[in-house]
């Protein structure tokens, strides 16, 4: 929980970290704009996808390193009883700039993701037309799901366990997506 890292480890209050995330939320939605943009404009959903995949895991990728080499420390610290030390203007830099990166990444290819599905029915056939109504709904129940997870299952545990381990997962999984064989 990105509010949770913030008073914790970083020392904001949280009318502060609370309108930080606001900003940090609004950005991944105009960079959605960009995303959609550039594909019908000049890249296409496929190099679109694959740029903005890239940036996206470059930034969970930054940020896990940030936060593991610059922001936990002492060690352990972002706990309720151990208070995290103060950080220099360079490391909260790295650390803005990871999470813009993952909104900039994720906001250029959210726009291109459900078209993906859609291209593989054809609505003149009525059989394929209702396949396409139901690949939304369990494209959509999906994103659910995911979103689910991530706030029961690494949200805890970027809280209880550790913040490097709650944005590894996610870096984990996006990288081995980017796998020209899978």
């Amino acid at each position: 929980n990105l509010v949770v890292f913030l008073t914790r480890v970083v020392g904001q209050n949280n009318a502060e970290a609370a309108n930080n995330v606001s900003k940090w939320t609004g950005t991944v939605y105009i960079f959605s704009l960009v995303g959609a943009f550039l594909s019908d404009s000049y890249w296409g959903r496929y190099k679109t996808c694959a740029v903005f995949q890239v940036i996206f895991v470059i930034g969970l990728m930054s940020l896990s390193l940030s936060s593991y080499l610059f922001l936990i420390k002492p060690k352990g610290c972002g706990n309720q009883t151990i208070q995290c030390g103060k950080h220099s203007s360079w490391e909260m830099g790295m650390f803005y700039l990871s999470i813009y990166l993952i909104a900039l990444g994720n906001g250029g290819y959210q726009p291109n993701i459900a078209t993906f599905g859609a291209d593989q029915f054809d609505e003149e056939h009525s059989k394929e037309g209702h396949n396409k109504v139901a690949f939304f709904s369990y494209f959509y129940l999906a994103l659910n799901f995911g979103q689910l997870f991530s706030n029961t299952i690494l949200a805890p545990q970027g809280t209880d366990i550790s913040s490097q381990v709650a944005t590894l997962w996610p870096g984990s999984a996006k990288s081995s997506s980017l796998h020209p064989g899978s």
